[in-house]
């Protein structure tokens, strides 16, 4: 019997606009993804007077949680994704595999699409995650590989 899926909040994306979709991303390509897990617990707005914490206490206190960091290693393996570089403090670890198993485990469908001559891998619609995970991953980076943001700065005008 399938695990039972959730939505994960805010993975929702909108259809690609200005490019061309040209088909399916080649499912035996490799790509990898950098998945976002919670915090253990969220830090104060304003560290109190006197008080400095370094790297360590920091990540020891808001960081991610070994156990957290379990869970997500053993549904990669369920989709044969090899966890990389955990990192606590920033509360990531890259996923890295085929895109066929990128695709199944979070639940969408990858397409090529053009703009100009760059390719892009896109996705429309919202990630899935198992049940299991919902609170424990906050969000799944690098599915789709379009840019987020254009540059917005001008040349000075001479004279």
């Amino acid at each position: 019997m399938p695990t039972p899926r959730i939505v994960l909040p805010g993975s929702e994306k909108q259809p690609a606009k200005n490019l061309q979709k040209v088909g399916p991303t080649d499912p035996s390509q490799e790509a990898h993804v950098l998945v976002v897990l919670r915090r253990k617990s969220e830090p104060l707005p304003i560290t109190p007077g006197g008080k400095i914490a370094d790297r360590q206490q920091y990540a020891s206190a808001h960081g991610a949680s070994a156990s957290d960091f379990l869970a997500v290693s053993e549904f990669a393996k369920q989709y044969n994704l090899q966890p990389r570089a955990e990192n606590a403090a920033a509360r990531t670890v890259g996923l890295h595999g085929k895109i066929e198993d990128l695709s199944r485990a979070f639940g969408v469908q990858l397409e090529d699409a053009t703009a100009g001559d760059v390719v892009h891998r896109v996705r429309e619609g919202a990630i899935t995650i198992p049940e299991n995970l919902a609170g424990i991953i906050q969000a799944v980076l690098g599915l789709d590989n379009r840019p987020a943001a254009r540059p917005h700065f001008r040349k000075p005008r001479s004279g």
